[in-house]
């Protein structure tokens, strides 16, 4: 990394959730708030971007044909619309550069030989959401929370088609591997024969465990990295002797430092919120 990373947003699902307790709505897949809420979704946005973010990520993680399909009374192509769009106003009422990435996660299947899902299928599952987001005019094709290579590949392999930047993301376990074994050799492997702009780690794990993840990709590849680490719950606790102190902000913050040397987009994942995001700008 040979300049300042592009300061990225952070928890969409979890923030939106809270947000809707707060506001009396009932806590539904968060996809659906784009429609039913809007400006709850608009308003995370403009909290990520005031808090100093130069790139966003729309509220599309699980939007695609298995997921929406399962509710009756949704049409996924409005779904897609109405997330970019509303990322987008909220990234051109900045009066700054802020890019819009359209955020892609995993399918809710699994891929042959763990599942019956073929390759051919989830390539065109992944095709008909970004043909419609790419059509509204996002900056990049963001895939993130893949602990499945195999599906990584398919995501990408299909974002490479648009002619946009691709960034992709996968979780990691505190093992150092996904959730499906995969090491950061392999990523690196597959993701540099695909062509994806970046890649990186977000989820799953707090900063401390993801430096070990981050060092592996440097010394493997030059491409730009990202990180999106999680911070724990007020629910996950660390000892201190015979005292149990929550895991706040500041040591969040700290974690986080020594993986900065390495990485080119940083943010943060499940549990903050622009406090967060702003923090890290300011350590930035």
């Amino acid at each position: 990394m040979t300049q300042k990373p592009v300061l990225m947003d952070g928890a969409m699902g979890t923030l939106l959730w809270q947000e809707a307790a707060k506001a009396g709505l009932p806590k539904t897949p968060v996809w659906m708030y784009n429609l039913t809420a809007p400006e709850l979704v608009a308003s995370v946005h403009e909290r990520y971007i005031n808090a100093g973010a130069g790139m966003i990520l729309t509220n599309t993680f699980t939007v695609n044909a298995l997921e929406v399909g399962k509710y009756q009374g949704y049409d996924l192509k409005e779904v897609i619309r109405t997330a970019v769009g509303t990322a987008k106003k909220a990234a051109e009422a900045s009066g700054r550069d802020v890019k819009v990435g359209l955020d892609i996660g995993p399918l809710p299947a699994m891929l042959e030989p763990f599942g019956e899902m073929e390759e051919d299928e989830a390539k065109a599952i992944y095709k008909e959401v970004m043909d419609v987001g790419t059509a509204c005019g996002v900056d990049a094709i963001v895939m993130e929370t893949f602990y499945d290579l195999n599906m990584m590949a398919a995501a990408c392999e299909t974002a490479k088609t648009y002619g946009l930047k691709v960034m992709a993301s996968m979780t990691f376990e505190k093992n150092g591997r996904t959730f499906m074994g995969n090491t950061p050799e392999e990523v690196v492997e597959v993701l540099t024969e695909i062509g994806v702009d970046a890649l990186g780690l977000n989820c799953s794990v707090g900063p401390k465990d993801a430096l070990p993840v981050i060092q592996a990709f440097a010394a493997l590849t030059d491409k730009p990295l990202i990180l999106k680490p999680n911070a724990m719950s007020d629910m996950d606790q660390q000892e201190e002797g015979r005292l149990k102190v929550p895991y706040t902000r500041e040591m969040y913050i700290e974690d986080l430092k020594p993986a900065l040397p390495y990485v080119s987009y940083v943010g943060s994942c499940c549990g903050t919120d622009e406090t967060y995001t702003k923090m890290i700008g300011e350590l930035l």
